[in-house]
């Protein structure tokens, strides 16, 4: 690659480099200290999301008592950053009359304090539109993100969220910067498609929404009627959603691209610098003879005042994805094919891929392109350069396989928060909380459906138990309708897969003293071939190394090279 964009100010000719050195050497010399002081944040971004041994879903209420260890490992791995999710129902639980989650926000300081400590830095992606928390009292917890849109509460109460965590956030010296996402506000878009259609629903969410009148705006009655292809729509309130196999769908997209731009726009004034996760892949759609063809994002990528913009790259950008295995030549001509699309956008603004998928078995994307077996590595090697050259760094979402717990507090970080004791049980703590549940006792949870992201035949349970002056003990598991009876002889981690009967409410009852840690209920486990659930490391850990290092090995020949340009 000869053409290089990720970051302009290295882009100058070597006079203009030559005459900045020169303006430079006027510089006091106590200024020059003073900056040396300062730190200063790397200038490529190696990052991993960082959620623990838990779940992005349920880390805030997690313990995050493996954190030393952890910031350490990513260290030792050639990582300098990490990105953490900001979910806004967890840090900000009622917009209606708004309260803030003192305990997050104290959290998301001690996690910053840490990693200051380890000397990581800091990216956080605001808005995470998943947790737990409350969940039964605002399980769809899409519809606030949906009715932002509409009700001026609401979007005071994001305004309100994004200022405390601005005031927070640039108090840290680690802190790189922020983005929200297109993926936490797409669920205005999935109803959408799902309502779309010639109805009384339909129409009125054309109208709640503003739709309607950004049809009219933009195009007269008669356009309108040829775009519907609907000869019945004579005035404003005629115009509804269009079904999503229609071609008038496309108009909706260029709706929902406009609100993306107002929303971060109106995020900027709050979070200066704040930047957007765009939409770098392309949605089907139809022209007017029912061909397929494709819509770009494209209008959002500019993402406005911001220094940068993020986005998500994975393998099957650009593939047919009908189940190929492709070679790393053909993936990285891919690659570098989708982020110089985004450049030409950009006017070449600065590129962060905030979710680099190399690998990805999300169970309904199998039919997605990947990677060959053992090519992984070698396309990890080979792309190093060009994200060096095209990008200002990169993020890694699955460092650690994770499951999919659809458990809240699931290590007693909370105490009992969350779960329902039948009989006596007490908090106790030896390095790790734990509840020790006396005999006769009873552990439950109610599970809410919009906790199974991944429906499955089967269910996981999975949790700690140590015996307490005891040499056996009988438990029984419940999750909703299915159950099963364990005889214990000593203390150890418990597996055991039950039939998904539509039910997952979980109990566990104990007739001898137990203590339980570590709850899990799952249906998948997302793997990123890098660590598994447990820390053991995976096949792509030394790619990922590699890489790194090759990307540090970059960084330092351009040093090298404008030293070499000093008077």
């Amino acid at each position: 690659m000869n053409m290089k964009f990720r970051n302009k100010k290295k882009s100058v000719q070597a006079a203009v480099v030559f005459v900045c050195l020169l303006l430079l050497t006027v510089t006091s010399a106590v200024s020059r200290q003073a900056v040396e002081r300062e730190h200063k944040h790397p200038e490529f971004w190696k990052a991993v999301t960082y959620f623990s041994d838990e779940w992005v879903m349920n880390f805030w209420n997690s313990e995050m008592d493996t954190v030393g260890e952890d910031f350490q490992q990513i260290l030792e791995d050639g990582f300098n950053s990490i990105i953490i999710a900001v979910p806004w129902r967890e840090f900000q639980p009622q917009t209606k009359q708004v309260e803030y989650n003192d305990y997050a926000f104290e959290k998301l300081t001690w996690l910053m304090e840490q990693a200051d400590k380890y000397g990581l830095d800091v990216i956080v992606r605001v808005g995470y539109a998943y947790d737990f928390y409350r969940d039964q009292e605002d399980s769809q917890i899409w519809q606030r993100y949906y009715a932002y849109f509409t009700d001026q509460q609401i979007q005071r109460a994001w305004a309100g969220y994004l200022e405390k965590l601005n005031g927070l956030l640039t108090k840290q010296k680690r802190y790189l910067g922020a983005f929200l996402t297109w993926e936490d506000w797409w669920g205005t878009v999935s109803y959408a498609q799902a309502l779309g259609g010639k109805s009384e629903e339909s129409r009125q969410m054309a109208q709640q929404m503003g739709y309607q009148d950004y049809l009219v705006e933009k195009y007269p009655v008669s356009a309108l009627k040829q775009i519907f292809q609907d000869e019945t729509i004579t005035d404003r309130e005629d115009l509804y959603i269009p079904s999503v196999s229609a071609s008038a769908f496309t108009t909706f997209y260029d709706f929902y691209d406009e609100l993306l731009i107002r929303l971060l726009a109106d995020s900027q004034q709050v979070m200066p610098n704040l930047s957007m996760e765009v939409r770098s892949d392309q949605d089907l759609i139809y022209d007017e003879g029912g061909n397929e063809a494709y819509y770009s994002h494209k209008r959002t990528f500019d993402c406005q005042d911001s220094s940068f913009v993020s986005t998500v790259y994975g393998i099957p950008m650009g593939f047919e994805n009908r189940g190929e295995k492709v070679t790393a030549s053909q993936a990285l001509e891919k690659t570098a094919y989708m982020l110089q699309s985004i450049h030409q956008e950009t006017k070449r603004k600065d590129l962060f891929i905030d979710q680099f998928l190399f690998y990805d078995n999300t169970p309904k994307f199998r039919n997605n392109a990947q990677l060959q077996t053992g090519e992984i590595n070698i396309y990890l090697k080979q792309a190093a350069k060009l994200l060096y050259e095209q990008t200002i760094g990169y993020g890694i979402w699955t460092y650690r396989d994770y499951h999919s717990n659809m458990i809240y507090n699931p290590q007693f970080a909370l105490g009992t928060q969350g779960w329902t004791v039948a009989g006596d049980a007490r908090l106790i703590n030896d390095g790790s909380n734990k509840l020790e549940l006396q005999k006769g006792s009873c552990l439950s949870q109610a599970v809410s459906g919009s906790r199974m992201h991944y429906p499955d035949e089967y269910v996981t349970v999975s949790f700690d138990v140590q015996l307490v002056n005891t040499s056996d003990a009988e438990i029984t598991i419940q999750v909703g309708h299915s159950e099963c009876n364990i005889t214990l002889t000593k203390s150890e981690r418990i597996v055991r897969k039950l039939k998904n009967t539509g039910d997952w409410n979980l109990s566990i009852a104990t007739d001898a003293d137990i203590c339980i840690d570590n709850v899990k209920l799952y249906t998948h486990t997302q793997e990123g071939l890098v660590y598994d659930s447990n820390g053991k490391q995976q096949e792509c850990l030394e790619g990922v190394r590699r890489m790194n290092a090759l990307i540090d090995q970059y960084q330092k020949a351009e040093k090298e090279q404008e030293a070499q340009v000093e008077p």
